[in-house]
């Protein structure tokens, strides 16, 4: 008995090996203490969910369906997709957590669209370097000549009429920068936290990064280079026979940015969205490579970019995705920011902060003119120097009006004079005319300034029919001249100048 006491006493005092289902249960508590960074770990999506995404889907779908089907091929803006992104955060009653999560990410993507518009005024103010010549160049070098873009248009479009395809096309570069919203709501909706963190920070490093490029690297693009400077070979204007509809955005005063080529970021967010795809969601990467490459081959063929330009994007994403997504540091760091928080205190910071993201928007767009200036921008010496002299039938015609906004009219009547027989379109041909006239007026040279009005035609503005009508009475064609000048007082009878024309020129009358 002792011994069985014994025996029963230390049997009751050794340790138990646990159960199998309550070792379970120990490990699963031991790991749900300790704080995990949740990377590729999906909330689960419940019907409601599902739902909800589907319509939004459906909804965008329907939307480009409908711009097509009323010929109304549009850029659609992130700012009118950003509403319908809350409506659904709401349906699935998450409204606090989008706010939370959302807030400053949106507030700092219309940030980034105010920031294209005010990078393009800061170089039209401080006259900083605009390129062309390495884009063209590097483009003969990888793709040979006829540049990419021509042999493109050349195959899709012989005939120079935009054609079902084209509108594909032009739907798609018009309304992918929209696709990111959408898709980060299916993230935020279907993953992690961290997650949707490293989303945001990709989708920003992408934005800003070329923000940067911008104005370090301001690149004319080819419909530009074609159509206004005429160094490379004619274009088709595909973009421009296919988007004549705008949907509205409360950005799109300040967001225009003609020489922002370099890098093409309409290839960067589907690259690298493409990228995030493949880690995500897996096969459904094929179907957005697929896009991805759709967009790249409207870039080209619509006229807007390079095929270097095209590479820079996608470099672009490769680097943002390489710096997010493979750099332990950041996902460490996502992953301890990934805790859940609805307090007052942290929705109040978030907004704060979103508000002064906004602020600096509402400044960038309101002072961005301002530092434009009014006038249409010019093209400066340096530039005209570099990129236009011996490749361009321009340059000329951009020094006299250099020369011409300078108000040094000696200068501008040498430029312009010599411009007009070398400028190829008729638009340019007709401005150097007008600027040649007031250019010879205020230099005395009154026989420039019929000569140049006789090719004008008729319909002058009454400034310029003033100056004309004076040069014409001092070079002996008095009924001419006057007959001019009484047409200008009777239609613009309040104009400043007319007295004082007509004063002017009395005794000349008077003596005829």
């Amino acid at each position: 008995m002792p011994r069985a006491d014994s025996s029963m006493t230390s049997d009751s005092n050794e340790p138990k090996a646990p159960a199998p289902e309550a070792a379970s249960e120990a490990k699963a508590a031991s790991s749900a203490a300790e704080p995990v960074a949740a990377v590729d770990s999906g909330h689960p999506v419940d019907a409601r969910t599902k739902k909800v995404l589907a319509i939004v889907v459906g909804a965008y779908a329907l939307a480009l369906v409908l711009l097509v089907a009323l010929d109304q091929v549009a850029v659609v803006w992130k700012s009118l997709v950003v509403p319908g992104v809350a409506l659904a955060a709401a349906l699935t009653g998450r409204l606090r957590e989008f706010v939370r999560d959302w807030a400053m990410f949106l507030a700092a993507v219309v940030l980034f669209d105010a920031s294209r518009g005010f990078v393009y005024a800061l170089i039209l103010r401080f006259d900083l370097p605009v390129y062309m010549a390495y884009a063209i160049d590097a483009e003969r070098a990888l793709f040979g000549d006829p540049l990419l873009i021509t042999q493109v248009q050349t195959f899709l479009t012989p005939d120079g009429r935009a054609d079902a395809f084209d509108k594909i096309l032009a739907i798609v570069y018009g309304s992918h920068f929209v696709l990111f919203l959408l898709y980060g709501l299916a993230i935020w909706l279907t993953r992690a936290r961290a997650d949707f963190g490293r989303f945001k920070l990709s989708m920003l490093l992408v934005m800003y990064l070329g923000v940067v490029g911008y104005l370090l690297v301001p690149t004319v693009p080819p419909w530009m280079a074609a159509g206004q400077y005429y160094v490379i070979p004619p274009i088709q204007a595909i973009g421009a026979q296919l988007f004549h509809a705008t949907l509205p955005t409360i950005t799109t005063a300040f967001e225009v940015n003609p020489i922002a080529a370099m890098p093409s970021l309409h290839c960067a967010f589907p690259t690298l969205l493409t990228l995030i795809t493949f880690r995500h969601f897996r096969a459904w990467g094929a179907l957005m490579l697929a896009y991805t490459m759709l967009v790249y081959l409207a870039t080209i063929q619509l006229g807007h970019h390079y095929g270097v330009d095209v590479l820079g994007g996608i470099a672009l994403a490769l680097i943002s995705y390489g710096l997010v997504y493979r750099g332990d540091r950041v996902a460490r760091a996502l992953g301890a920011l990934s805790t859940p928080g609805l307090e007052r205190s942290v929705l109040r910071t978030r907004l704060l902060a979103t508000a002064l993201l906004l602020s600096l928007t509402f400044l960038e767009g309101a002072y961005g003119p301002m530092i434009a200036g009014q006038q249409p921008p010019v093209p400066s010496a340096a530039f005209i120097e570099r990129e236009l002299e011996g490749k361009s039938p321009m340059a000329s015609y951009y020094r006299g009006l250099r020369a011409f906004r300078a108000q040094d009219y000696t200068l501008a009547q040498h430029w312009l004079a010599r411009a007009i027989p070398e400028v190829p379109v008729a638009q340019a041909r007709v401005s150097a005319l007008g600027d040649l006239a007031v250019s010879a007026y205020f230099n005395r040279d009154y026989r420039t300034v019929v000569w140049a009005a006789r090719r004008l035609g008729k319909g002058f503005p009454a400034g310029l029919a003033l100056m004309i009508a004076e040069s014409m009475v001092r070079t002996g064609q008095e009924r001419e001249g006057f007959e001019l000048l009484d047409r200008v007082a009777a239609s613009h009878p309040d104009h400043p100048e007319v007295k004082t024309m007509q004063a002017n020129l009395a005794p000349l009358r008077h003596g005829s």
